[in-house]
């Protein structure tokens, strides 16, 4: 279970931290500086859904048959097992 955590932090934080920067500065960027402060807050909660749908998605990406040809052909027994 340790080498699987290992093996996935290889493989998708650095894309995942790279795509943070990319979606949220420019995201924080608009927020504060064209939204009033009464939207903030909305704005904000409204973008962590879609991140976090973003972020389920990386992380179960192998149970949906590889996710789009980056798992180098990773995936899911019918046991469950990771291939």
């Amino acid at each position: 279970m340790l080498d699987e955590w290992r093996r996935r932090l290889r493989r998708d934080l650095l894309r995942t931290q790279l795509t943070a920067f990319a979606v949220w500065g420019p995201a924080h960027a608009f927020n504060f500086s064209l939204l009033p402060p009464s939207t903030r807050v909305l704005f904000n909660s409204v973008g962590q859904v879609g991140w976090v749908a973003f972020l389920s998605f990386v992380g179960h990406k192998r149970n949906l048959g590889g996710g789009g040809g980056g798992g180098g052909g990773e995936g899911a027994a019918a046991d469950g097992r990771v291939t």
